[in-house]
């Protein structure tokens, strides 16, 4: 029961310490904790032009469809913004990596 509460309290100010953060100078001129720098991403994940040799992509299906989960950039970046609209300009806070 104690273990539960001490949870809880955790919880609580973990919650208050997300959502005073953002409005603070530090989270404004400094990275966010959870941000990865650029070189870290590519060292953890393949290259875009890692299978572009491999069979499947190769087929006909491949070079005439584009795949489902692939988005234009643009249209990415319109549904960021309109979603950053939506909440008020506060995209950030619903946007956490």
């Amino acid at each position: 029961m104690c273990c539960i509460l001490l949870d809880c309290i955790l919880l609580c100010r973990n919650l208050c310490d997300h959502t005073l953060v953002y409005c603070t100078r530090y989270y404004r001129t400094h990275f966010h904790r959870t941000h990865f720098h650029r070189t870290h991403f590519h060292r953890t994940h393949f290259h875009r032009t890692h299978f572009h040799r491999t069979r499947y992509y190769r087929t006909r299906y491949y070079r005439t469809h584009f795949h489902r989960t692939h988005f234009h950039r643009t249209r990415y970046y319109r549904i960021l913004f309109c979603y950053a609209r939506l909440n008020h300009n506060r995209f950030h806070r619903t946007h956490f990596c």
